[in-house]
């Protein structure tokens, strides 16, 4: 009966602050957007890089987006 949304970071299971992701696309979507074949990444990324990666993916250009944020990088 504990939920932890709001509560502090190390009473959190692992499963609620570890959480992978997967992305899929075709060869050629991957072909025409010259994204690299990201197999691993090396870095600490949180929930924040999810939306500048899909403004990334799908090529749209705003003031909010942040290439440096966009797991394809």
């Amino acid at each position: 009966g504990l939920y932890l949304h709001g509560a502090p970071i190390r009473f959190a299971p692992k499963e609620q602050v570890h959480v992978p992701i997967l992305m899929w696309s075709s060869e050629n979507l991957k072909q025409k957007r010259d994204y690299p074949n990201v197999k691993n990444i090396d870095k600490k990324i949180t929930h924040e890089f999810l939306r500048h990666t899909v403004m990334d993916f799908f090529n749209l250009k705003t003031d909010y987006f942040n290439p440096e944020k966009s797991m394809l990088r």
